[in-house]
């Protein structure tokens, strides 16, 4: 009967440690999970203040003077012009004539961008 006393305690007890193993594993998701989705979000923010800079950092500067310095600094950037836009790998570039007037993602967000016509 001490026996199984023995077993039976030893058996709860790993099952208890076991819990709390799992309970601290979860947790430790959970906080980097939360860490990872304001880290996107924070980097999303940026990208788009960023975007939205880079028209007025270029005032002055030539449609192609502004090509060739995305050309030379982005990593593959061998660009396409579509629906008014340039494209380049991760941007797409609105010229007004010689104006860059916006800086499009990639991707459309569902908001109302000029290099993405409806």
């Amino acid at each position: 009967m001490k026996k199984y006393l023995i077993v039976s305690v030893g058996f709860n007890l790993f099952l208890i440690l076991l819990l709390i193993y799992l309970y601290l594993m979860n947790l430790d998701m959970v906080v980097s999970k939360s860490y990872l989705e304001t880290s996107y979000q924070e980097e999303q923010k940026m990208r788009k203040e960023l975007m939205k800079l880079i028209p007025y950092l270029t005032r002055g500067k030539s449609k192609n003077e502004i090509l060739r310095i995305f050309k030379m600094e982005l990593e593959d950037a061998t660009g396409f012009e579509k629906n008014g836009c340039f494209w380049l790998p991760l941007l797409g570039l609105k010229f007004e004539g010689e104006e860059l007037i916006h800086v499009s993602p990639n991707s459309n967000s569902g908001e109302f961008d000029p290099c993405f016509p409806e």
